[in-house]
């Protein structure tokens, strides 16, 4: 869990957050939950979508890298969010 030091230096914190009155431990936390990633053999069940590249496409070259594309922990779950819910956490709407 976040410590003090954490949430006094948490990019996610900041004079609007406050005045709007969002807890800046909540921030922290959800910072700290961001930068966590566990072993994806212990995370979070997967199925890998069919339109999901399995590999990292170069927009300024114009060609797939080869490299893998490997998400984080939370990238899964907001895709398994953004897949199946009709209002995401983020605010937007799915069609």
């Amino acid at each position: 869990m976040p410590t003090q030091e954490d949430i006094d230096t948490c990019p996610l914190v900041s004079r609007h957050t406050s005045e709007w009155g969002i807890n800046p431990v909540t921030l922290a936390k959800l910072h700290w939950l961001r930068e966590l990633d566990l072993p994806s053999e212990e995370g979070v069940p997967f199925k890998w979508p069919s339109k999901l590249r399995p590999t990292i496409w170069s927009a300024l070259k114009g060609c797939d890298t080869g490299d893998a594309l490997i998400p984080k922990q939370y990238q899964l779950v907001m895709a398994h969010h953004l897949g199946r819910m009709p209002a995401s956490l983020m605010g937007t709407r799915s069609a």
